[in-house]
């Protein structure tokens, strides 16, 4: 009777009051569905909802390709479908630290006992500190080795020789772009007379002394993504490497000089 619908005309009498529940009864079939709502323009299955605890699911429209969005409300609750704000690529990766490198070769009285012992070691730390007021103790990582390139020499009743101490420098991240050039320009311009000076001066009262600077090298720098930072004249060299700069330069100066006189 009510999949066919109201008939046109009663085969029995219809009293008005069930004319009444029969169109009460329509409206409620048409209305009896709830909760699959969202399904926009789809033939997929990525709005499934579940209400049937009387909770409300948003199912996420889409092409039909899309099935991350099923929603489940079994307790009651609001389900809006797929995963809001998702991962957005994880945390950013730590900035390294920049990093300075060098080596300074020293002659010392007894090399083997120079580099055994922590205080020359300390000294040397505190000396190349001493070359800036951006640079920090705690920043140095030192090493000493013995040259054995070299022979060993006897003065006297001392054995003199060379030891190369090899020093890296790490610079936090988070210190500024003038405290990394201020650090690389202190270094980079030590002198043999000032470094050796600083050198006797803290190791004096013990068995340690500094019989000369030999050479320092050009420092190195790494920026943060451990890449080498390119300067001018940048890599190992010693002592006379400014003077041969300078004298190279000869040529071209004078050269200009002709030429503005000719010209003049």
């Amino acid at each position: 009777y009510y999949i066919i619908g109201m008939p046109e005309s009663t085969a029995c009498t219809v009293v008005p009051e069930e004319m009444k529940q029969m169109a009460t009864m329509q409206v409620r079939m048409l209305t009896a569905v709830s909760g699959v709502s969202g399904v926009s323009g789809g033939s997929g299955d990525s709005s499934k909802g579940d209400s049937s605890n009387g909770g409300t699911d948003s199912g996420k429209g889409g092409d039909g390709k899309d099935d991350s969005s099923k929603g489940d409300e079994g307790n009651g609750g609001s389900s809006k479908g797929g995963i809001s704000g998702g991962v957005s690529g994880g945390s950013p990766e730590e900035e390294g630290p920049t990093v300075i490198t060098g080596t300074v070769t020293l002659k010392v009285a007894d090399p083997p006992a120079f580099c055994a012992s922590s205080v020359a070691k300390d000294a040397f730390v505190k000396s190349m500190a001493g070359l800036s007021e951006s640079l920090k103790v705690e920043w140095f990582d030192v090493t000493c080795e013995v040259d054995s390139s070299r022979r060993l020499s006897e003065a006297g009743r001392r054995l003199e020789g060379a030891v190369i101490m090899g020093y890296t420098i790490s610079i936090p991240a988070g210190e500024s772009t003038d405290t990394v050039d201020a650090v690389y320009s202190s270094v980079q311009s030590a002198t043999s007379a000032t470094l050796k000076d600083a050198l006797n001066t803290r190791l004096a009262g013990t068995n340690y002394e500094v019989l000369e600077v030999e050479s320092i090298s050009v420092p190195v720098q790494y920026g943060s993504d451990g890449q080498a930072v390119t300067f001018p004249e940048q890599g190992t060299t010693d002592g006379h490497a400014k003077t041969r700069a300078a004298l190279a330069s000869i040529p071209a100066v004078l050269a200009a000089v002709i030429a503005a006189a000719l010209l003049g």
